[in-house]
C-alpha cells in the first residue's frame, strides 16, 4: 500500500510540475526519451524539476550546465535595441506575434512587414533586423551585433493578444541602413498597440 501511494504521489507531482511548466511558457516537461537514428526533428530542450529534501518541487532548471545552451534551444526570436538590451521577441508558436519583454503583445509579422494590432504598418523585419519606415535600425537579434549583448532578464508572462484590425497598405520600402533610429524600440513597438 505504501509503495502504491508513493507512485501515485510521484505521478501527481509530475503532472502538477508539467502544468506549472507549461503555464510558465516552457515548451516541455517530459522525460528525455532516446530517439531513433535518422529522426528528422530535433529533440526539445529537456527540463528537470528541482526538489527540496521532502521531495516537493521548488524550481526549474535545465539539465545543461550552461545558460547559453538553454538559450540556444529557445524558439523565440529575441530582439535587442541600440543599448544592447533585450526589448522584444517574436514568438513563432503564436503566428510570429511580437511581444515586448514584459509580455505585452504589440505586433505581428506578415512576410517581411510588421503590423500592429491596430492595423498600422510599423516596419520591416529583414535579415534579423527590424527597420522603421525611414530605413533605420530599431532592433536586431543578438547575432547581428559585433559585441556580446547584455544578458536578458526573464521574460514576462505573455498577455492575451488583442484582435487584429484590418491591415493598412504598407509604404514603399526605403533603402535600409545600418544606422540606429532615434525612436526607442519600446516606443516603436508600442505604436502598433495604440
Amino acid at each position: 500500500m505504501l509503495s502504491t501511494h508513493c507512485l501515485w504521489s510521484r505521478s501527481c507531482w509530475a503532472l502538477l510540475s508539467s502544468v506549472i511548466l507549461l503555464t510558465a511558457g516552457c515548451t516541455t516537461a517530459t522525460n528525455h526519451r532516446p530517439r531513433r537514428a535518422g529522426a528528422e526533428r530535433a529533440s526539445p530542450p529537456s527540463y528537470e524539476v528541482t526538489r527540496n529534501d521532502l521531495g516537493s518541487p521548488i524550481g526549474l532548471g535545465t539539465r545543461s550546465s550552461s545558460r547559453s545552451a538553454a538559450r540556444a534551444n529557445s524558439r523565440d526570436i529575441e530582439l535587442f535595441d541600440a543599448t544592447e538590451s533585450a526589448v522584444a521577441y517574436f514568438s513563432p508558436e503564436n503566428d510570429m506575434t511580437l511581444y515586448l519583454w514584459s509580455g505585452t503583445p504589440c505586433a505581428y509579422l506578415v512576410s517581411e512587414s510588421i503590423y500592429g494590432f491596430n492595423g498600422k504598418h510599423i516596419g520591416w523585419f529583414r535579415d534579423a533586423v527590424v527597420y522603421d519606415h525611414h530605413g533605420y535600425v530599431v532592433a536586431a537579434t543578438s547575432g547581428t551585433f559585433l559585441r556580446v549583448v547584455k544578458i536578458a532578464p526573464l521574460k514576462g508572462l505573455k498577455e492575451l493578444q488583442p484582435l487584429r484590425a484590418l491591415e493598412e497598405i504598407g509604404p514603399l520600402k526605403p533603402i535600409f541602413t545600418t544606422l540606429w533610429s532615434k525612436t526607442a524600440a519600446n516606443a516603436f513597438f508600442l505604436d502598433g498597440r495604440n
